[in-house]
């Protein structure tokens, strides 16, 4: 019987001695910052990379800096280009969603990006034939599904966007509507002329408008100027006050109503003025007026201020809208008598 002698195996070269600590340290960095205590009663590990985590601003990239240790490795073993893509993507995983606040470390203690990044080094150092269609796959999936996200997410933000603009612009619009049906109520106002005019025994004539009695037309107690930017309130405002005898002069913006002035100065008895008006409100052209008319008496009419606000501004009183051809022709009567406007001339 031969007795052969065993064939030592062949000792390792200095560069895999080498490769192998590396992949050694790899390895044993992955479980510092991983897997170093196993939590109570679970089968998670705790490391040191979700404790760091916990540091406000610069845990999470401390963090994985240390982990950028392991790609150093992997680029010393030149392992494929694309398992260090990979490696990277865990990376960068584990750090956009570690950021977020409790849930990012939680994140962090079961992906454990580190642990998985020494598992491909080992692989891709250790065997030769490893392929790298699974590295190719999740690199681009992991690419795809990014992409997809940020798609989704932009989209979103656009929708969301253009939903509060619609919104906006729906509130600023009904408000405008109905600000402008409350501070220009003439259908109410017209009717309200319609109402006294037949109790009076007033005639329709063929446009629709109501004709003054033979008294009214007769009788004059005084020229008003009225100014509203509403044309339609004005002209039945108007109405109004030719129902109970007054003259009256009509104009929509103030250099209207200034112009009046200068042609019948003497003439005017009294302001009425609506109080909100673009470009010059009713307060502010009965200040330039009491400039050229100290002793103008000012009625202000409004549908969207209180007397609170408005009774008493330059000497005006206040009439809130809708009103009918009595309440404003009684309002305007003592108004004038308040002031003993001189202006006033008898029927």
């Amino acid at each position: 019987m031969n007795n052969s002698s065993a064939i030592p195996p062949p000792e390792p070269s200095g560069e895999a001695i080498h490769r192998q600590a590396l992949v050694e340290a790899a390895e044993l960095l992955a479980k510092v910052l991983d897997t170093t205590v196993k939590i109570p009663g679970t089968s998670l590990y705790l490391g040191l990379d979700p404790l760091i985590g916990l540091i406000p601003g610069i845990g999470d990239v401390l963090a994985n800096l240390i982990g950028t240790v392991i790609l150093g490795m992997a680029a010393r073993l030149e392992v494929p280009r694309i398992v260090i893509a990979r490696m990277s993507l865990n990376l960068l995983i584990n750090g956009a969603i570690g950021a977020i606040p409790i849930l990012g470390d939680l994140f962090s203690v079961w992906f454990r990006s580190n642990s998985r990044n020494a598992d491909l080094l080992r692989q891709a150092a250790t065997q030769a034939a490893r392929g790298t269609h699974a590295d190719w796959s999740y690199v681009v999936g992991i690419i795809a599904g990014t992409v997809g996200l940020l798609l989704g997410l932009v989209a979103f933000v656009l929708w969301v966007a253009v939903s509060l603009w619609s919104r906006f612009a729906g509130i600023q619009q009904s408000e405008s509507r109905a600000g402008h049906n409350r501070s220009c109520p003439w259908f109410l106002l017209a009717s309200m002329v319609h109402l006294e005019r037949f109790t009076q025994g007033g005639a329709m004539n063929g446009s629709g408008c109501v004709q003054p009695s033979a008294t009214e037309e007769s009788t004059t107690q005084g020229t008003v100027l009225v100014v509203d930017d509403d044309a339609a309130v004005c002209h039945v405002t108007g109405q109004m006050l030719e129902m109970h005898g007054y003259r009256v002069l009509y104009a929509e913006n103030g250099e209207q109503a200034m112009a009046l002035l200068d042609e019948n100065s003497d003439e005017i008895s009294i302001l009425v003025a609506d109080i909100v008006m673009p470009k010059m409100s009713g307060p502010q052209l009965a200040h330039l007026l009491r400039i050229q008319r100290p002793e103008l008496p000012v009625l202000f009419v409004s549908g969207l201020v209180s007397y609170s606000n408005f009774e008493g501004v330059m000497g005006g009183w206040m009439l809130k809208k809708p009103y009918s051809p009595s309440m404003l022709a009684s309002k305007v009567r003592d108004v004038l008598a308040t002031f003993g406007s001189k202006s006033e001339m008898a029927s």
